[in-house]
């Protein structure tokens, strides 16, 4: 894992992973117990997994338009989880959730074709990979 653009990737993945995780930390609780009940849990999760279908499909589109641009296009998805804990109608809850998930299963997809390009070292890369977004998913989930 010689290159730099390789270790900025693992970097991004441990923040990806930090950020849903706080996410998961604060939402279940709030949204589950206090708020909704348990019905909306179940609706977040299947907001939170089911954009994963398509995200390896316009992770493609990076192959097209640059990984940079397509980077930046899942950006939005923060803005789209702030969402989450500002609007009261729980349907934009749902759609917020989702339009997160997408951004951060796209962005994923095109760190993880990055860090795997090298074939000779394509284990410890993923092992690497792997690494971050564990790391960034278990401190703060522990801290928070």
């Amino acid at each position: 894992m010689g290159n730099r653009i390789s270790l900025k990737y693992l970097m991004g993945l441990g923040l990806l992973n930090t950020a849903y995780s706080m996410y998961v930390v604060i939402s279940r609780p709030l949204y589950g117990n206090d708020v909704y009940g348990e019905w909306f849990v179940f609706y977040l999760v299947s907001a939170e997994y089911t954009p994963a279908l398509f995200s390896f499909i316009v992770g493609g589109l990076s192959d097209v338009y640059g990984r940079r641009r397509v980077l930046w296009l899942s950006l939005l998805g923060s803005l789209l989880l702030w969402h989450l804990f500002t609007v009261e109608n729980w349907v934009l809850k749902i759609l917020a959730v989702a339009g997160y998930a997408f951004s951060h299963n796209l962005a994923v997809t095109i760190a993880l074709s990055s860090v795997l390009e090298d074939r000779v070292n394509v284990g410890r890369n993923y092992s690497w990979a792997a690494l971050a977004g564990s790391t960034g998913w278990a401190l703060t989930t522990t801290v928070v």
